[in-house]
C-alpha cells in the first residue's frame, strides 16, 4: 500500500514541477489570453451598458461575467506565482 502512494505522491510533484516550468508565453497561451481577456471586456462593456439604459441584465450575462473576471484574476495569480518562483 505504501508503494502506490509513494507513486502517487512522486507522480503528484512531477506534475506540479512540469506546470510551474512550463512558459506561460507560448502561442497557444497567448491566443487563449486574448479570446478570454476579450470576452471579459465584452461581458463588462454589455452589463454597463445594460445599467446605464436600464435594460433588463439577466442571470446568464452576469454569471457569465463573473465567470470571466475570476478566469482572468487566477490567470494573473499564476503568473505572477511562476514569476515569483524563477526568482
Amino acid at each position: 500500500m505504501e508503494t502506490i502512494e509513494k507513486v502517487i505522491k512522486t507522480e503528484k510533484v512531477k506534475t506540479e514541477d512540469v506546470f510551474w516550468q512550463k512558459n506561460e508565453w507560448t502561442p497557444g497561451f497567448i491566443l487563449m489570453r486574448v479570446l478570454g481577456y476579450g470576452f471579459t471586456v465584452v461581458f463588462l462593456y454589455i452589463i454597463v451598458l445594460c445599467l446605464y439604459r436600464g435594460i433588463e441584465l439577466g442571470y446568464p450575462l452576469l454569471a457569465a461575467s463573473i465567470a470571466s473576471v475570476t478566469y482572468v484574476a487566477s490567470d494573473l495569480l499564476i503568473i505572477r506565482e511562476k514569476n515569483r518562483r524563477k526568482e
